[in-house]
């Protein structure tokens, strides 16, 4: 699936912070060789008890440059564990005392048998740490965290999905504080593990984070795409393009890619329109039944077309567009601009 998040640039609630004496700060000498485990010597990862306050948005810095590892630790300071074979291997283990809640069924999954935080055993990664900046150029990074309950990689499947945390840090003399903190705003990924996010600027001073989550049966890989806004202090849903790529190496029937970009629009310029462009190819489409699932995905113009067809392949390019409305971004055109 293809997913986009959007998040403001944060003002966030720095009186709540200034009111606190003291912040945390995190700092690569905390990081000594007593605090490091081998994950490949251990066998199993075996979490430490954290308190609930490590969950929410709290006073925090980070040195500059952001280091991982003191990142990590400093948000869930869990039970450390890297791989000396397998550096990309570094995850914190921990749980919380108390009762679990569920982070919401997003995408689908069954968020009431796989709750956050899982009751017995928790492990976090840092995804990936990404810098935009504002209108103004004021500096920002994003760190994309992923949680899972799975302790041994070899029992893992596909379809087991990881919660997406995000954390947005703003840089002031040369430290990185933290603006905004939610280890779930998601659930959502494979192999207990969520995608690589990118930045798109959505309007004035309004940011995006997207990723693309595949899912499908054997051979097949199939996307969808949302869009998620910060908004009122939460993550909220904003956005569902379904399908938006498709692809199957055992039947070629089938095959298309979505890009995603944006349109200024004279109306809002803190939320710029939401264009996805759509390209692709039908093999044999005189053999395609108009009953098939994946004409419900195309424009009604373009599935008139595919049906007449005769020929032995078409390839085709179709516009969706997008327009915030009601706190929503909701379906206003769809156009077809080639079919050869």
């Amino acid at each position: 699936m293809f997913l986009l998040f959007c998040f403001t640039i944060l003002a966030c609630n720095n009186s709540a912070h200034q009111n606190q004496k003291q912040k945390l700060e995190a700092n690569d000498t905390s990081l000594s060789s007593s605090g490091y485990e081998d994950k490949s010597d251990s066998g199993e990862f075996i979490p430490s008890v954290i308190s609930a306050q490590y969950l929410k948005t709290r006073p925090l810095l980070l040195s500059d440059p952001i280091n991982q590892d003191s990142a990590l630790r400093a948000l869930i300071p869990g039970r450390y564990y890297y791989s000396t074979k397998e550096d990309t291997v570094r995850l914190v283990a921990w749980k919380l005392l108390g009762n679990s809640k569920s982070a919401g069924d997003w995408d689908g999954s069954q968020a009431d048998s796989f709750p956050f935080p899982d009751p017995e055993f928790n492990q976090t990664r840092i995804k990936d740490v990404l810098y935009y900046k504002n209108d103004k150029g004021q500096d920002y990074s994003l760190l994309v965290l992923s949680t899972s309950n799975e302790r041994f990689a070899m029992l893992v499947g596909r379809f087991e999905r990881a919660f997406l945390g995000i954390a947005i840090f703003k840089k002031s003399n040369s430290k990185w504080e933290l603006q905004f903190f939610d280890p779930k705003t998601i659930c959502t990924g494979e192999l207990a593990e969520t995608p690589h996010l990118k930045i798109l600027k959505i309007g004035k001073n309004n940011f995006a984070a997207y990723f693309t989550h595949t899912s499908g049966s054997a051979g097949e890989n199939i996307g969808d795409l949302y869009l998620m806004g910060f908004m009122n202090q939460n993550w909220t849903l904003l956005m569902n393009h379904s399908l938006s790529e498709y692809s199957n190496f055992i039947d070629s029937s089938f095959q298309w890619v979505s890009n995603i970009s944006t349109q200024k629009n004279s109306s809002n310029t803190y939320y710029f329109d939401i264009c996805v462009l759509t390209e692709g190819k039908i093999l044999s489409p005189k053999k395609i039944d108009s009953n098939n699932f994946f004409l419900e995905s195309l424009p009604a113009d373009l599935v008139k077309i595919i049906l007449r067809s005769k020929k032995d392949s078409l390839h085709f390019k179709f516009s969706t567009l997008y327009h915030f409305q009601n706190n929503k971004y909701k379906l206003v055109k769809q156009e077809v601009l080639e079919v050869k």
